[in-house]
């Protein structure tokens, strides 16, 4: 995310990390006043905010970011409060934008400050790149009847709500998707004989949705399903799909880079990103 301001600073720490958590891109041009100095509210309508992820955007007054992957709800932005006198401008955005496809990893969960110190955040800034995450605590791959949010399903809703409307794919095209799922799935039902049918219409998906991208599917650090996640890269690949890669992570992370055993601590996420930004720089 960048966020741009003249003059001197006024950015408080709840305010800051708000408008990181909610992936909101702003320029702002901001002065000091005296106290008491009128000030002028403008909407999440206002041409020079940009809105990086999928938004729902049906109330202009109001708009959720879906997929914010919190646990407490998702912010809803209203607008900004700006000095009398102030203006806000148009940031400079990255022409690249990365969607990162994934559950309670993808997330951040138990690293340090969740998404900001997740590997998808770094990687995109490392790359100097748009990025966003498509991803929720405890997502599977599949859909399954006892509940799990299964993403071959939802990637292509605006939330993982189960009355989500569908995306407009249309709002933004992603550069490349990165998908990191089956961690979760054999926990709900799911096994080897189901699981690489499934995802391998997951990437007919994506790829339908964004016919240029390039697109990583990411062996699963607990290496669950790694044999089938192969082959259905592997199919695509042989129906002449030459931009879908797998990424083996082997010799990625040590035992020491998690904090539980299954969500990598932030050290372990440094070490993801440093490892996935070169490849996908490679091929984009």
């Amino acid at each position: 995310m960048t966020h741009r301001q003249s003059g001197r600073h006024h950015r408080p720490r709840a305010t800051r990390y708000l408008a990181v958590a909610i992936a909101l891109l702003a320029g702002l041009a901001i002065w000091p006043l005296p106290a008491g100095a009128a000030t002028a509210n403008i909407g999440p309508t206002d041409p020079d905010i940009t809105f990086v992820g999928r938004w729902d955007t049906r109330n202009g007054a109001a708009y959720v970011p879906g997929w914010a992957g919190s646990y407490h709800g998702d912010a809803v932005f209203q607008g900004l409060t700006l000095d009398s006198g102030a203006q806000t401008y148009a940031p400079a955005a990255p022409v690249k934008l990365l969607e990162f496809v994934g559950d309670s990893i993808t997330v951040g969960t138990t690293s340090s400050e969740n998404a900001l110190t997740a590997y998808g955040w770094l990687t995109g800034q490392q790359l100097g790149a748009r990025h966003t995450q498509i991803a929720q605590g405890g997502a599977c791959l599949v859909t399954t009847a006892d509940g799990c949010v299964g993403m071959e399903d939802y990637f292509l809703k605006l939330n993982s709500s189960a009355t989500s409307p569908d995306w407009d794919f249309s709002r933004y095209r992603a550069s490349a998707v990165v998908i990191n799922l089956g961690t979760n799935d054999l926990a709900h039902g799911t096994h080897t004989t189901t699981f690489q049918p499934h995802y391998l219409h997951l990437l007919e998906e994506v790829r339908a949705e964004y016919p240029n991208a390039a697109i990583f599917a990411m062996e699963t650090f607990s290496k669950r399903f790694g044999a089938q996640t192969q082959a259905a890269v592997q199919t695509r690949n042989a129906a002449g799909d030459a931009k879908v890669y797998y990424v083996n992570t082997e010799g990625w992370l040590a035992s020491t880079d998690f904090s539980d055993g299954t969500h990598p601590n932030d050290g372990g996420h440094q070490k993801v990103a440093a490892r996935l930004a070169p490849i996908i720089a490679a091929k984009i």
